[in-house]
């Protein structure tokens, strides 16, 4: 049973990902090793290979795992990871890279920083760690929108309450 079973059986949900790499082969490659060993615990997989292609992906898809494997030393792709993080806050964003972009990673507020070369039990591990994020993030989610929806019930029936009555107060 691979990881992504495991995880389906526990978690009874499924993610999105968002594959980023400045190299479309390794990109590729990626996908196809996560869709193996995940292939019942991600329910749409993207992938980019371009700061604007991020973005676009980002907006369109609302992914729950972003995995970056791009150079730090370009600053339009670090400006692209804060705009990607503001646009999606909940988001689990995972930096592969080398060692010496350590400081540039920890300013970005990435989720995790894993180093190259890249062992798949490593990213595995860090995708399972990280599932528990999204978790309460939906959790928080699904309770605000309850709140909303009982907060909105509550409003109309003093509409109507005040409608009714509003003869009386005068």
């Amino acid at each position: 049973m691979n990881s992504g079973n495991v995880l389906k059986q526990e978690k009874n949900t499924m993610y999105k990902m968002l594959i980023v790499n400045d190299e479309s082969s390794q990109s590729q490659s990626l996908l196809h090793t996560l869709r193996e060993e995940f292939d019942n615990f991600l329910s749409d997989v993207q992938t980019a290979t371009t700061e604007q292609e991020t973005i676009q992906k980002n907006r369109k898809y609302m992914p729950d795992f972003i995995v970056m494997d791009v150079d730090l030393e370009k600053e339009s792709w670090m400006e692209t990871i804060r705009l990607v993080r503001e646009e999606n806050g909940y988001s689990q964003i995972i930096l592969i890279t080398v060692y010496d972009c350590f400081d540039r990673a920890v300013s970005l507020k990435v989720n995790d920083y894993l180093l190259r070369p890249l062992r798949l039990n490593t990213l595995t591990d860090s995708l399972l760690r990280l599932v528990d994020n999204i978790s309460e993030y939906r959790k928080k989610s699904d309770y605000e929108r309850k709140i909303r929806k009982d907060y909105e019930k509550a409003s109309d029936a003093l509409e109507r309450i005040k409608e009714k009555y509003t003869h009386l107060i005068k």
